[in-house]
């Protein structure tokens, strides 16, 4: 397990394996609400939405990904930053998301049609 995170309600528990798998699952029971939500390469970022009906990720790999957590449909094209991930945040109303890598780049986008919002560096 490389990451893993508890569902905004505490009812589903979110882990990350170094296969590129997120599983959503009743932590109560172990059933999965919904298929593996698969990724090229690791996952070391996600972040629920806050009614729970999304979940963000950021992967090694440098891509983006926000899966409906019902269905494990993917709700976004897939964007990559081409540089890897290890963290991302959505607004409380799920409008935008902010990315962060290894390096001092900031990236964020819009959930709306993944269009490019503003890039910056901390210094």
């Amino acid at each position: 397990v490389v990451a893993q995170g508890f569902s905004p309600d505490g009812r589903w528990v979110v882990t990350s394996g170094h296969d590129g798998r997120l599983q959503i699952q009743d932590w109560r029971t172990g059933e999965m609400t919904c298929p593996p939500l698969n990724h090229s390469d690791e996952v070391f970022g996600f972040c629920f939405s806050a009614d729970g009906g999304w979940l963000a990720a950021a992967c090694r790999d440098g891509t983006f990904h926000v899966w409906d957590t019902q269905s494990g449909a993917g709700l976004l094209p897939v964007e990559s930053v081409h540089e890897p991930l290890f963290g991302v945040r959505l607004d409380k109303e799920n409008r935008w998301a902010v990315l962060t890598g290894m390096g001092s780049t900031v990236w964020i986008r819009s959930l709306r049609l993944l269009e490019e919002a503003a890039d910056w560096s901390i210094d």
